[in-house]
């Protein structure tokens, strides 16, 4: 049976909402433990560090933040 174009659009919608999601959690978790020192102890991470990981996850999210927009504007 074949599905029509409007559940696949849905089903899409579905899918970015989830990896939206997951991105703010992740990115949320992230910035709360890198500000914890317990965490920065057990890791040794040095300031150089901790500002590579929040610059990976900020680039991330601004690649499919980009895609998204971009794809919201496409369907429009």
């Amino acid at each position: 049976m074949k599905r029509s174009t409007t559940e696949n659009r849905w089903g899409v919608l579905v899918l970015l909402a989830l990896g939206l999601m997951i991105s703010f959690v992740d990115r949320t978790s992230l910035s709360a433990a890198l500000a914890d020192r317990h965490f920065i102890r057990e890791f040794a991470l040095t300031n150089v560090e901790r500002g590579w990981l929040n610059s990976a996850v900020f680039w991330s999210t601004v690649s499919y933040r980009s895609r998204w927009a971009g794809w919201s504007t496409a369907m429009a």
